[in-house]
């Protein structure tokens, strides 16, 4: 059976459109009889501005609709109970669309990049938003997550730059790497008590986001979950929070205050980089390693308490801090990257705790000395060099690199 530019075959029982020819243009009918659309069947149908599908179908193949660029609107049957992947894929007009209830699945990149989409229904029946399901949706506004989803997919709202806020319900356990990444307006975001840890690269560049309230439920915050949220002022991380992973909060340019908690047992590397209004940092004892990295740049930063913990302050921990009036380092560091203080222009005071058995501050010189090699890693402006020590080697070379990138 043929219809106008429609290849319409008989399979077993099935009556499938196979392909719509790329000559179609204007609105399209899929006439009653047809129970299934294969795959690709509508793929690069440019032309064609409006899709009725008849209630007899079924069943839809991948990337049906994929490239239909001029497709505004489409109704879709009462009885079909998947979406496939790629379906609407760069649907580039489609403003609106009814998800039926009968709807379960909604499959990877299935709306991705459909730019002009502002809001969309999720039928109650699906359990999970897959990856890429939304991705570059850059007008959608709004969007209703059912209560029943109980995973966020990779990516699955990347790019949604007019999102503003969003609702996670509480059945929700995992939200996927970059899932709201580049969604420059969203302000606010609600996780429930089921989250369990935050991905890599989760908020990454949420240049919007004022605050977030991390729920005691998660454990882990990943690399880069957080990067860039330039606006973000406020934070509260939990106590249940084991582990804060490499640049979690680098860029975040507004964060004034932030408190980790005593389970976590490193900074990890470039974790709070480049935060410019940060002015008070609390590091719990049990600490043991100061990162690469991990507060470069921080130029608000007048006074950091090191834990007796810390055992290594790692290459650049510290770089490039104008601020940072003061350091202590206490008994149990062994390890001290010479470069890590670099860069930190109003340093004045520096002391190394008595029993240190590595370095010490001999004659209160204010300087950190390597004591087997009597040399001088670490100065400041009020350094007076002891008798016998080598002063530290010139650094202004690799300070003017650094300062030239921050």
């Amino acid at each position: 059976m043929n219809s106008k530019w429609m290849t319409i075959v008989e399979e077993g029982t099935d009556v499938v459109l196979k392909e719509c020819s790329h000559d179609a243009y204007g609105e399209i009918v899929i006439p009653d009889g047809v129970t299934k659309i294969g795959e690709k069947a509508f793929l690069k149908c440019v032309n064609v501005t409006s899709i009725t599908i008849s209630d007899t179908v079924t069943g839809m193949g991948d990337a049906t609709f994929a490239f239909c660029e001029r497709l505004t609107s489409i109704v879709l049957p009462n009885r079909i109970t998947k979406i496939g992947e790629n379906t609407f894929y760069c649907c580039e007009c489609l403003t609106n669309i009814r998800i039926p209830d009968s709807v379960t699945l909604i499959g990877k990149g299935a709306f991705a990049e459909c730019k002009s989409l502002k809001s969309v229904s999720l039928p109650k029946g699906i359990s999970k938003i897959n990856e890429y399901t939304f991705y570059y949706c850059t007008c959608l506004e709004n969007i209703s997550i059912p209560d029943y989803v109980t995973e966020i997919g990779e990516g699955a709202f990347a790019e949604c730059e007019s999102i503003t806020d969003i609702t996670i319900p509480n059945n929700i356990s995992k939200i996927g790497k970059g899932a709201f990444q580049d969604c420059k307006s969203l302000i606010s975001i609600v996780m429930p008590n089921s989250i369990t840890e935050i991905e890599y690269g989760t908020f990454w560049h949420c240049e919007s986001l004022v605050s977030v309230t991390i729920p005691n439920s998660v454990s882990t915050i990943g690399k880069q979950a957080f990067i860039g949220c330039k606006n973000l002022k406020s934070v509260i991380i939990p106590n249940s929070v084991v582990k804060i992973g490499d640049e979690a909060f680098k860029e975040c340019e507004s964060l004034n205050r932030i408190i980790i908690p005593k389970g976590v047992t490193e900074v990890a590397d470039g974790s709070f980089a480049q935060c410019k209004s940060l002015e008070s940092i609390t590091l719990p004892e049990g600490i043991t390693s100061i990162g690469i990295f991990a507060f470069i740049s921080c130029k608000s930063l007048s006074s950091i308490k090191i834990p007796s913990s810390v055992t290594s302050i790692n290459l650049f921990a510290f770089v490039c801090c104008a601020n940072l009036k003061s350091i202590s380092i206490p008994r149990n560091v062994t390890s001290i990257n010479t470069d890590a203080f670099l860069g930190c222009s109003s340093l004045e005071s520096i002391v190394v705790e008595s029993d240190n058995k590595v370095y010490d501050s001999r004659d209160n010189c204010n300087a950190i000395i390597k004591t087997r090699t009597n040399r001088v890693i670490v100065e400041c402006k009020n350094t007076e060099i002891p008798d016998g020590v080598t002063p530290k080697d010139g650094d202004k070379d690799l300070y003017d690199l650094l300062t030239s990138d921050t």
